[in-house]
């Protein structure tokens, strides 16, 4: 569209990620005609907001992109985006509740020969304490399956649980030391396409970095490779640039 207006109303912008995501841009601008241009800095924008902090309401798309970008995790550094959050699936579920089930028919054994033992009063509290105890270790499954969260962003991949709601362990391993993804899928999970991503990485020596009881393991596995294809490419363009220059 710019080749084809008057010279005078020709107008564009390029980099505005810098107040946004803050990602690295993908291109670059080369001007082909005589051009005015007016370079406004990242530091320039923090200054400004810093002496007006209002600034950044006033300009809701930047707020908004800024949400997007973090989804609320503080760790995320500047110029890095989340792409892609995962939660296990529910068959993840299945083998806590095992042990749920177990301690349900004990219990239930239990009261029935205590039943011909106890008085009626005695009784009812064993019931009302065996039922609290089964309702409290359910409870601790269903937090455990919903604490992890499986994360893959322009930089890295990151494993976070979130132990008793104010502590957070991360694993983490850069996508350029990511060596492969593999999907492990097994029976009977994979029946509901459940399977685990194996993030293969270097130069960590805790080992891989496992997606485990994922739904969409095809979508993390081409995410992380699109994500390694664009850092490549990023690094490429660099050289050729630096080679230019």
């Amino acid at each position: 569209p710019l080749a084809n207006a008057p010279l005078e109303s020709a107008k564009s912008y390029v980099g505005e990620q810098m107040f946004t995501t803050q990602e690295p841009f993908d291109f670059h601008a080369e001007a082909v005609r005589p051009t005015e241009a007016l370079v406004f800095t990242r530091d320039d924008f923090d200054n400004l907001v810093k002496d007006k902090p209002g600034l950044v309401h006033m300009l809701g798309f930047v707020e908004a992109a800024e949400k997007k970008r973090t989804r609320g995790f503080e760790w995320i550094a500047a110029g890095e985006a989340v792409e892609l959050v995962a939660h296990k699936h529910w068959w993840a579920l299945l083998p806590g509740l095992v042990p749920v089930a177990i301690l349900t028919v004990i219990a239930a054994l239990v009261i029935l020969v205590l039943r011909f033992v106890l008085v009626v009063n005695y009784l009812q509290w064993i019931v009302l304490g065996a039922a609290i105890l089964i309702v409290l270790v359910l409870v601790w499954e269903v937090y455990d399956w919903l604490n992890d969260e499986y994360i893959v962003t322009t930089q890295q991949v990151a494993h976070v649980e979130r132990v008793w709601l104010t502590m957070e362990l991360r694993e983490s391993v850069p996508i350029d030391k990511v060596l492969g993804v593999t999907l492990d899928r097994k029976f009977p999970s994979d029946y509901f396409g459940v399977s685990a991503v194996i993030i293969q990485t270097a130069g960590r020596e805790q080992g891989d970095v496992t997606f485990a009881y994922v739904a969409n393991g095809e979508e993390i596995r081409k995410l992380i490779q699109s994500q390694q294809g664009r850092v490549l490419a990023r690094d490429a363009a660099e050289e050729r640039e630096r080679f230019r220059q």
